[in-house]
């Protein structure tokens, strides 16, 4: 890796990935790319993120007294360089700007465009609803939602996870042939059940106002471990991140999840294995972050030459839940 990458590649990250991915191809063979498509393959890895401030006092202040803003959901054109389309500020009774926590999210394209965004809170967990026709917010709060009783407790790079950790992980499936209906699927980070319920509950604000709402949720079952980051291609199928396991499973949702498979595991470099994206053309992937040395205030923070942050890539040949 240049230097450029080994200390800069937070900024020029698009570079170095492909000048990564351009040097593994010119030394393989044929068949040794092949195989590659059949495992999580690390693409890039680097050792901090640099967070900037725009001056010493703001930097000061952030750490000596907390600064909270409101907590918002934006919407940004990225043919447009970026350009925010849309700013929604949510009410403090659905997301506090003192305890919220807006971590994974969903979008359904369906009925003008809706998001569903979990709320790690543990003052508040829950799974908030935005409607982009109405631009408005709801929040549903169950106790599924919560952090399941055992939950926490488990070991990841020599580190014990005590937190408490609700609702986290959530992963949206692909329209349905006939009825075009979706199915939205959430996880406690300090659980192991996995639940669901359809999209077209979520969507109506009177039948979550009633509270008969949670008559649709449905238990799926158990998974191998805890997990953080899910995500569904479209032909249903769900990866879901294994950070006890340092790995990644899979299910296909039209399948007992009983039938569900640990796809990578790695103790030395998946620590952490948090989220996924895809691309468009037919690649997953994941990044692991170490996160859990960040969330311990025992763990002494400092720069050094370790790797934190790895990016991986997963040949599955099928797309995002978006283009199904």
């Amino acid at each position: 890796m240049s230097p450029l990458c080994n200390y800069f590649g937070y900024l020029f990250l698009s570079y170095c990935l492909s000048e990564q991915a351009d040097l593994a191809d010119q030394q393989s063979s044929p068949q040794t790319i092949s195989e590659r498509r059949n495992a999580f393959e690390l693409e890039y890895q680097w050792q901090y993120i640099n967070f900037t401030w725009p001056s010493q006092n703001a930097y000061n202040f952030a750490l000596s007294r907390g600064y909270y803003i409101p907590e918002n959901l934006v919407l940004l054109d990225l043919n447009n360089h970026g350009k925010v389309i849309l700013s929604y500020m949510f009410p403090k009774e659905i997301c506090s700007s003192q305890g919220g926590f807006l971590n994974d999210i969903v979008v359904d394209d369906t009925s003008d465009g809706f998001a569903y965004i979990t709320d790690n809170s543990v003052i508040d967990p829950g799974l908030i609803v935005y409607s982009r026709r109405q631009n408005r917010a709801w929040k549903l709060r169950d106790r599924t939602m919560f952090d399941e009783e055992g939950g926490s407790g488990f070991v990841v790079g020599n580190l014990t996870f005590k937190q408490l950790a609700p609702i986290d992980g959530i992963a949206l499936s692909p329209a349905h042939s006939k009825t075009r209906n979706k199915i939205l699927f959430y996880t406690a980070l300090a659980g192991l059940n996995l639940y669901a319920i359809k999209t077209k509950v979520l969507k109506n604000e009177n039948l979550v106002n009633s509270g008969d709402w949670r008559k649709a949720i449905k238990v799926v079952g158990k998974k191998q471990a805890q997990s953080d980051g899910m995500m569904m291609d479209n032909e249903g199928n769900l990866f879901y991140t294994l950070p006890p396991l340092y790995g990644v499973g899979k299910w296909n949702i039209n399948t007992e999840l009983s039938s569900s498979q640990i796809v990578a595991e790695d103790r030395e470099n998946m620590v952490w294995t948090d989220t996924f994206a895809f691309d468009d053309k037919g690649n997953l992937r994941l990044l692991t972050n170490n996160i859990n040395k960040f969330m311990d205030s025992s763990y002494p923070l400092k720069f050094s030459s370790d790797v934190q942050f790895r990016i991986f890539k997963y040949y599955t040949g099928t797309k995002s839940y978006l283009d199904s």
